[in-house]
């Protein structure tokens, strides 16, 4: 009974939860579990608490007590900042704020399979959410024809936000008092809402209409999906080590699909109007996610506890999110598009290699410091495919660096407080521009070519708190009760230093 409480006092805080925030295109922006998160999310090899269903599920046979968790980014402020993104001295900028409730979780164990660990949880995953909106206008000689410069008018808007939420259930198996084996399994849903629009309208000197072009595209689309994990750990006195491999998601074939239109409107001094508008209500879609490879361990160097994690993300090829079909309908006066290429919905990712490390040292019986740095590289890869050619719905292609400091504090009815910051960064230069508003090209339709002018700064902190009740251990023991060791501690044990003192 005490466990169905536990489940339904879960799913009552989801009841208040929203998401957090993080980039398009990186896959290590958001970290689960508190203390997981302040160590920078290096625990593929010691995770201790109950985001071992994501990090690696073969540590839950080491885990001893049922408990219920709940981690959050109390506050967090982001700012994305792009100088020259938008042409030459044209800033983009994206100010966020909020508060975030990310990880609800918790851990059962039963006296009848005492080496047996049941888990659930439901998160946030993934959330993206970029918003840029400039105009400009200047004095400019387009057009030949028209005697002195035309007044040039152009407005921008990009809108993307992505939203993925997991809701998941896991078992670890301890093998031996060394080895634990786990299995986790998630529903991932996710929802995308992207658009862009740009407006340009030449005027002559007598503020007559003499040219204007309109590009809009609309995205929006819904999937569920499954992922599996399966984790393998050790540990004993001197090392922990950990294992986990993380499949690509699975269709379910439901909520799949999209929403997509584009629209073209273009006249040109000496040219016929150009209006081709095309729209599906609802499309066949799927976006894809690579397989994960992920490797960690866990040492003591001095008078604290160091761990790494290593993670290989595998390649995905150009492929169809989703595009028009035979059901989309096309009208105005033209049913061919200008830009083709861009009737399709595209995404391709390269293998690349995350990676982060962890500290963590005793301050005294009921405090540890925790802290951590990992990198998180961009997974779209521009090299096999041209954003300026294709329709891709997200633009990010920046690396973040990410480094916590926060403190795990023991109650006295072993419960544990966690509290923190966390401060994400990136400061590029040589970056492609969004857009060029400044640069119009008669020949191309008024639009401007992106070049590698601009200068990308984001910055982010947040505070992170956590906090986990644990419920009485079984009555029964499993094997590592009954150890008469200190894990992680090369040195030897208590009774073996402190006889060496005497």
């Amino acid at each position: 009974m005490k466990n169905v409480t536990n489940i339904l006092y879960t799913i009552i805080l989801l009841a208040f939860s929203q998401n957090a925030i993080a980039q398009q295109d990186n896959l290590w922006t958001t970290e689960f579990g508190s203390r997981s998160a302040l160590v920078g999310g290096a625990v593929t090899a010691s995770v201790r608490d109950n985001s071992a269903i994501f990090y690696n599920p073969g540590r839950l046979g080491f885990m001893k007590h049922s408990n219920i968790g709940l981690s959050a980014n109390i506050a967090s402020m982001y700012t994305t900042y792009i100088k020259d993104g938008g042409g030459d001295g044209i800033n983009l900028y994206h100010p966020y704020f909020k508060f975030v409730p990310q990880f609800l979780s918790g851990i059962l164990k039963t006296e009848k399979i005492p080496n047996m660990t049941f888990t659930y949880a439901v998160f946030n995953k993934h959330q993206a959410k970029l918003n840029f909106r400039e105009s400009y206008e200047t004095e400019i000689e387009l057009y030949s024809q028209y005697p002195g410069d035309e007044k040039y008018h152009t407005k921008y808007e990009y809108f993307d936000d992505i939203n993925e939420t997991w809701v998941g259930v896991g078992a670890g198996y301890l093998l031996s008092e060394k080895w634990s084996v786990g299995l986790s399994m998630f529903f991932a849903y996710k929802y995308e809402n992207s658009f862009e629009t740009i407006e340009n309208s030449v005027y002559d000197k007598d503020d007559n209409l003499v040219a204007e072009s309109r590009f809009n595209s609309d995205f929006r689309m819904t999937q569920l999906g499954m992922i599996f994990k399966i984790g393998l750990a050790y540990e004993d006195d001197y090392i922990s080590w950990g294992g986990a491999i993380t499949s690509s998601n699975i269709p379910t074939l439901i909520f799949d699909g999209a929403s997509i239109q584009r629209l073209e409107s273009v006249s040109l001094p000496g040219e016929n109007h150009h209006k081709y508008n095309i729209y599906n209500d609802w499309a066949d879609s799927w976006f894809r996610t690579p397989w994960e490879f992920d490797t960690g361990v866990q040492f003591l160097l001095g008078k604290g506890i160091i761990s790494g994690r290593v993670t290989y993300f595998t390649a995905i090829s150009p492929y169809s999110i989703t595009k028009f079909d035979n059901e989309a309908v096309v009208t105005g006066n033209s049913k061919i598009s200008l830009f083709p290429d861009k009737n399709k919905v595209m995404y391709s990712s390269r293998s690349f290699i995350n990676f982060a490390l962890g500290f963590e040292r005793e301050l005294d019986d009921n405090i540890t410091m925790l802290t951590g740095f990992k990198v998180d590289r961009n997974a779209f890869d521009a090299k096999k495919l041209d954003r300026s050619k294709y329709w891709v719905p997200t633009k990010s292609y920046w690396n973040l660096y990410t480094a916590t400091l926060g403190f795990d504090y023991v109650t006295n009815r072993d419960n544990n407080l966690i509290f923190g910051i966390s401060y994400r960064f990136t400061n590029r230069k040589g970056d492609t521009q969004m857009v060029n508003l400044t640069d119009p090209n008669p020949n191309n339709y008024l639009l401007g070519t992106p070049d590698n002018s601009a200068q990308t700064n984001i910055n982010g902190l947040a505070l992170i708190l956590g906090y986990t009740y644990n419920f009485s251990s079984p009555s029964k023991k499993d094997i590592r009760d009954r150890l008469d060791v200190e894990m992680l501690n090369p040195f030897g044990t208590k009774k073996e230093k402190d006889s060496e003192k005497d």
